[in-house]
């Protein structure tokens, strides 16, 4: 018999896991509030909440937590379920060999050999004759041929590149460089990473990061795919927003509207706003003019007591 102990510092399972693969799970059998469950060690309210909202954006949750037609295919391939939608987009694009290939490398570190560049992983995977790459090939087929059959009748032309396919199923993964050096990327997300400046990848504007380690501010990337800016605005245009935004620049103190293009926290463009906010402006004004009456009111009193402290000597 095997004893397991944890100690007062070490985390459960519940607590440090995806729970996206089990919210789909239960919802699956008709589970809506994983909350109302009965559980030994309740799962964190906040990494519920993540998995749900992760899950609606593949489509495979409505807004009840109801699983979907798309939830209900994704469940029916045997990987993470960003994995299988990433699966089943590609089937949709005429790319499901592809996608079954990214899934794997993101499984199988050692398939392909190492680096962080994924396109030259399987670049290398395809040019391996041993029997481990060809019970993968064997394997990624069969994942590629099981999503052809989920999603036959609703295909659409034009094949989908690797990036954007990793895109689809993690968009708040899609990263642009920061430096000259390639060390440093911000996501779409709003999370920072960093990579080995000598990597191939370190030459690329965007990334669309597939792994990283490390701490939450500066994980270091260990499997991305590049993509270009024609390929961000082509297959992400419809994740662009035009964002109005208005703040006081304290350099130069002035109010400053400006109009900005953003892929999440990315801003693409920014420029002078034509058309602002006028009520946005007002408030920021208002919140300036309260900031600097209390510095007024300060320096007055101080003033106030150091006069009355001098009558009293």
């Amino acid at each position: 018999t095997e004893i397991y102990t944890l100690s007062l510092h070490d985390a459960l399972p519940i607590f440090t896991t995806d729970l996206a693969p089990l919210t789909l799970s239960l919802a699956q059998w008709g589970v809506e509030d994983v909350n109302g469950l009965s559980w030994l060690d309740p799962p964190p309210p906040a990494a519920v909440g993540a998995a749900r909202e992760r899950l609606q954006s593949l489509g495979a949750l409505d807004a009840d937590g109801r699983i979907t037609p798309i939830g209900k295919n994704i469940a029916a391939l045997p990987m993470t379920p960003w994995q299988a939608a990433m699966v089943l987009f590609g089937a949709k694009h005429d790319t499901a060999q592809d996608a079954a290939k990214l899934a794997l490398l993101l499984q199988e570190r050692g398939l392909g050999g190492r680096g962080e560049d994924l396109a030259q992983r399987l670049s290398r995977w395809n040019g391996d004759r041993s029997g481990r790459a060809d019970s993968a090939r064997k394997l990624a087929s069969g994942w590629a041929r099981r999503a052809e059959k989920l999603v036959a009748g609703n295909a659409l032309d034009g094949r989908v590149p690797p990036g954007i396919l990793l895109a689809h199923a993690l968009p708040d993964n899609v990263a642009r460089r920061r430096d000259v050096s390639g060390e440093h990327w911000l996501s779409a997300g709003g999370r920072g990473y960093a990579l080995d400046p000598a990597s191939p990848l370190a030459r690329a504007e965007w990334l669309v990061i597939g792994d990283a380690q490390g701490k939450a501010k500066a994980a270091r990337i260990t499997a991305a795919l590049a993509l270009d800016s024609t390929e961000v605005e082509e297959w992400l245009g419809e994740r662009i927003e035009r964002c109005h935004t208005a703040r006081w620049n304290a350099a130069e103190g002035r109010l400053e509207a400006r109009l900005e293009r953003r892929l999440g926290a990315i801003t693409l463009a920014s420029g002078p706003d034509p058309d602002p906010d006028p009520q946005a402006l007002a408030d920021i004004l208002v919140e300036k003019a309260v900031e600097r009456l209390g510095e007024i009111l300060d320096r007055k009193s101080t003033r106030l007591n150091s006069s009355h402290r001098y009558h009293l000597v």
